[in-house]
This record gives structure tokens, C-alpha cells and sequence, in this order.
């Protein structure tokens, strides 16, 4: 079964993707340039449900997915509202619960003291230190399993003289740099030798480019790096290499759910 989420984002693709496939129709045609823009301006989407060309309303605001008729006075039936699942972002999540487990440890400290100075019985708050060991533990292992999965995720895995090594990082990025820099200044070393005359040096160093410094290069750039993509600065285009993905760490707490499915 879909998911509701999945559900409006494939209504509003389809609905999106209807309007691109006209659009590319018209600019293709043979049509003159101001009656391309015409034609284009005039287009009207059609509602999925009553199917005149009023369009839809898709909106996504106040943690809710919402889909409606476009006539603003007279809608058809249609109504589609999902309510988006909370979720959080891994490293902010182990900030807060760890906040979380120092607040604890100083009510549990407070307690501790006021047996000590008998200010309070401990049949009095037996309960209350009971209940804060408890919530302590679960607050110590949700923090672990956060703690756990970036580690893990930040091990990178190569082959090194036949054997498969798993090390952090830092440690991988020192391995490849070794890699690359022998490659390299092999490389350097055959494109300075050149005269100009023995062919076969030229083809040699080429040769090891693709073969040798390429595949290092699209191994590094995979088991590295999250994101590589090209961005605009300064009316230059440069390329932008980031560790982390930010979707890669989200998590969910709740599932989402269809509050209103009319049609």
C-alpha cells in the first residue's frame, strides 16, 4: 500500500509533469516565439477528480500535505490531508539528549542530597529516584544507538593487499592521499620525461590517468563524501564536496496519517 506522503508527491508530480510534457509540446512546434508564450501562459490544469480545468491546490505547510479542488468557488468533492510523522535530525537529537541525561543526573544528585541531609525520607522518594533511574537508562541507550549509528556510518571500507580494511575517516582519507600521491608523482614523472619524440611515453602517462588516478579518484569521491555537487559563486561554477547529507541522518519519531480522504 502507498505511503500518504508518497501518495501527494506522486499526485503532484503527475499533476507537475502534465503541464512539462505540454510545455516541451509547444517549444518543439514550429510556432512563432510570441505564440509559444501564449500558448504556454494560457494552459489550464485539470482537476484529477471532477476534471475540469479549474487545477488543484497542493499545499504544504503546518506539518501538513494537503490536495484540493482548484475552483476556489465551486471545489468538487476532492480533498486529500495528510499529516506529516515528526522526525529530527541525528546530531541535534544527541545534543538534546544529551541535555537531557545532565538534567537527569543533577535530579538524581538533588535526591541523593536530601537523604544525605534528611530533608526528605527515603520512603518519600523512593518512587521519584526509581522513576528517574529508569527514564536515566532509556535516555543513556537512545543516546548510544545515535551515538553508534554515526560511528558506524562514518567507517569507510577499501581493500588494502588483498584484505578488506574498515577505519574511520581520517584514517581512509590518509590511506587514499599515500595512494594518490604515488600515482601522481608516477605520472609527473612520465609527462616530464617527454621530448616529444618517444610516442609511447605520452601514451604511457595517459594510460595511467585512466587506468590508475580515475578509478582512485571515483573511489574516493564515493566512499568519502555524501554530496558532490556544482554551485554558483561569484558567476563561477565550483565544485562542492560535503561529508554529511543532512537527509541521510534524519530520522522518524511517528508515522504519518491520512486525516481527510475524500473524493
Amino acid at each position: 500500500m502507498t505511503e500518504p506522503i508518497e501518495r501527494y508527491y506522486k499526485m503532484k508530480q503527475n499533476y507537475d509533469k502534465k503541464y512539462i510534457s505540454y510545455k516541451n509540446t509547444i517549444l518543439n512546434s514550429d510556432l512563432a516565439k510570441n505564440k509559444k508564450k501564449k500558448k504556454i501562459k494560457a494552459y489550464k490544469h485539470s482537476c484529477s477528480n471532477c476534471k475540469r480545468k479549474v487545477g488543484m491546490i497542493f499545499n504544504n505547510k503546518n506539518k501538513k500535505l494537503s490536495i484540493r479542488c482548484g475552483d476556489s468557488i465551486n471545489p468538487c468533492e476532492l480533498e486529500y490531508v495528510v499529516e506529516k510523522g515528526s522526525s529530527g535530525y541525528i546530531p541535534e537529537l544527541i545534543v538534546f539528549f544529551y541535555n537531557k541525561l545532565e538534567i537527569i543526573k543533577t535530579d538524581i544528585i538533588k535526591i541523593k542530597l536530601s537523604l544525605l541531609f534528611s530533608i526528605e525520607s527515603e520512603e518519600n522518594i523512593s518512587e521519584i529516584f526509581s522513576k528517574l533511574k529508569d527514564e536515566y537508562k532509556q535516555t543513556l541507550n537512545i543516546l548510544d544507538n545515535l551515538e553508534h549509528y554515526i560511528f558506524e556510518d562514518e567507517k569507510v571500507t577499501y581493500q588494502y593487499m588483498g584484505k578488506e580494511v574498515k577505519t574511520s575517516r581520517e584514517e581512509a582519507i590518509k590511506h587514499y592521499n599515500e595512494i594518490l600521491s604515488k600515482i601522481i608523482n608516477d605520472y609527473k614523472f612520465d609527462m616530464d620525461s617527454f621530448d616529444g619524440e618517444d610516442d609511447y611515453k605520452i601514451n604511457d602517462a595517459i594510460d595511467k590517468y585512466k587506468t590508475r588516478i580515475l578509478p582512485v579518484t571515483k573511489e574516493i569521491q564515493a566512499k568519502l563524501f555524501d554530496i558532490v555537487k556544482i554551485i554558483d559563486d561569484d558567476d563561477k561554477k565550483r565544485l562542492v564536496k560535503l561529508v554529511l547529507s543532512p537527509e541521510k541522518y534524519d530520522v522518524d519519531y511517528t508515522k504519518s496519517k491520512i486525516l481527510i480522504d475524500k473524493k
